[in-house]
Formats: C-alpha cells, sequence, structure tokens
C-alpha cells in the first residue's frame, strides 16, 4: 500500500475515498438516484429515465446494476473499528465488486444508445464515461488501497 498525505486518512487511520472514487460511485449507482426521480416526474408525463436509459428494461437493469454499488456505500458508512466481520469481507472486496458493475455497465449503455433511433450526444458522453469508469476502476492504484484499508478491529475487553 502506498504512503498518502495525512488528510487522506480519517480518524481511524483508514485511507479515505478520493473524490474521483466518489464520483464513479454515484455514476454507477445512478440508477439508485434516477429511479425515484423517473417515478415522480412520469406522473407529469416527462421521462427523465430516457436521458440515461431508452427503455424501461434497461432502467431496471441499471437499478439492479446499482444494487452492488448501494451495498458499498451502506459498507463504506459502516467502517468503524467496531465493525464486524460482515463488513470487513465485502469491504476486502470492493474493487472487484466496483469492476464486476463497471464491466456490466459498458454493454447496458451500449445497448441503451444502440435501442434508439437517433443516438443523441448524450449517448456518446455516456459510453466514453462508462468506458473511462471501467478503466478507472481496473488501474486505479489510490482506489485499490481505500479497499485495502480497514479501520483495525477494537481489541476485546477483558474483564
Amino acid at each position: 500500500m502506498n504512503i498518502y498525505p495525512l488528510d487522506s486518512y480519517d480518524k481511524n487511520f483508514a485511507l479515505k475515498m478520493s473524490v474521483g472514487s466518489i464520483f464513479w460511485l454515484v455514476f454507477l449507482g445512478r440508477g439508485l438516484l434516477i429511479v425515484p426521480i423517473h417515478l415522480y416526474l412520469e406522473e407529469q408525463s416527462v421521462k427523465a429515465a430516457e436521458v440515461f436509459y431508452a427503455t424501461d428494461l434497461q432502467l431496471l437493469c441499471g437499478l439492479l446494476l446499482a444494487l452492488p454499488v448501494l451495498v458499498l456505500i451502506v459498507t463504506w458508512g459502516a467502517r468503524s473499528p467496531s465493525s464486524g466481520d460482515f463488513f470487513r469481507i465485502i469491504w476486502g472486496h470492493g474493487r472487484s465488486i466496483l469492476i464486476f458493475t463497471a464491466t456490466l455497465n459498458l454493454p447496458l449503455v451500449v445497448w441503451s444508445t444502440a435501442s434508439r433511433h437517433n443516438i443523441p450526444s448524450s449517448d456518446i458522453v455516456q459510453i466514453v464515461v462508462a468506458l473511462y469508469c471501467l478503466i478507472y476502476v481496473i488501474r486505479s492504484k489510490r482506489l485499490q488501497d481505500v479497499f485495502k484499508s480497514f479501520p483495525a478491529q477494537e481489541p476485546e475487553k477483558l474483564e
């Protein structure tokens, strides 16, 4: 694991997520953000999800693909010395989970783009961003180190 500046660590001396890593978490978890907005605006006859997904089936796939990201976000929030083995195991596999999610996200974005009659430039941007996301989660040393870093367990209290 690399050495990072002191402000890169939290109060438990675990490596913090970088701004870039947080951006990719939001990007890969966008299905969780889009569905409530889509449902709210659908009542007003606005199809907000069509910006990202061409069909409701693709929106559903995007939502399902965002669930592993949600698990990582919950685990990130639970990252503390008192966390149990479950959270430690999930966090230890976080990079693999993101690689899996980003790998499936790219064909979903291409499928959504190919489903349209006219391909808007926003879809081309989405493909490029999805490809860059995949490259980032595979190659980022900082992201790899973040998922190796978990606060040390609290010692058992002796009675």
